[in-house]
């Protein structure tokens, strides 16, 4: 009987102890190491010739009108402050917080005049592509102003030239982006933006090599100074 006592306690024991080492890995936590993310900031503003971005109160881009900025290295996992100034003055109404996923990538599309408020539309997703892919990949925005377009309102993408195609299913009117990335073989494009209804061009860009493993924008914005259906488009 005592030794049935003395077996039954030493198992007891032995059973507390396992829950306890069990309970213990259960509540350790383990986060995995964030990699930064990336912005690429696009001024689509109407007037203001060399933006000033202030990121996470540690670092400014000036982004000069019409253009992408290069990739900016941004924390991961937190609230990130954006705030906007032109000529040493602030032009934005609040502060702007954006929120990267570990190795994020967005493009941020700047809006508005200098003169009353700028403020970001909201991101695009960029993406990052793995060695060896064999496409180059395009995204569309329609980022004229609402505001300087009147029959150039509604547009689609197309690529000119021996070969001429619709490249995009949708129409865009100002401030939408396609809702995905588009594959194209590498090579030298020229991309047409036409006109909804009627199929009139109303920009074309330059040639461009798109390389393999590469994706780009391609956006309309308004030439400077804004006027009436006077649109350029760009690829970045």
């Amino acid at each position: 009987m005592i030794q049935m006592t003395f077996l039954a306690r030493l198992l007891a024991l032995v059973l507390a102890l396992s829950v306890t080492l069990t309970s213990c890995t259960e509540d350790t936590l383990i986060f995995p190491e964030l990699v930064p993310a990336s912005v690429r900031l696009l001024n689509a503003t109407r007037d203001t010739d060399s933006l000033v971005v202030t990121i996470d109160s540690t670092q400014s881009a000036l982004i000069e009108r019409t253009l992408v900025s290069s990739p900016i290295i941004v924390p991961a996992g937190r609230r990130v402050p954006f705030v906007f100034s032109y000529r040493g003055q602030p032009i934005g109404r609040d502060t702007a917080f954006f929120t990267l996923g570990s190795a994020g990538r967005i493009f941020l599309v700047a809006r508005g005049s200098h003169t009353r408020i700028v403020r970001f539309l909201p991101p695009i997703t960029d993406t990052t592509l793995p060695a060896g892919t064999p496409n180059a990949f395009i995204r569309f925005c329609h980022a004229a102003e609402p505001d300087f377009v009147d029959e150039l309102y509604t547009l689609e993408l197309w690529r000119s030239g021996a070969v001429s195609e619709r490249l995009l299913p949708e129409s865009f009117d100002p401030d939408q982006t396609s809702r995905s990335w588009h594959a194209l073989a590498p090579g030298t494009y020229t991309f047409e933006a036409r006109v909804a209804r009627g199929g009139r061009v109303a920009a074309t860009s330059v040639p461009v090599a798109l390389q393999a493993g590469r994706s780009y924008l391609v956006y309309t914005i308004d030439a400077a100074p804004p006027a009436i259906d006077n649109i350029r488009l760009l690829v970045e």
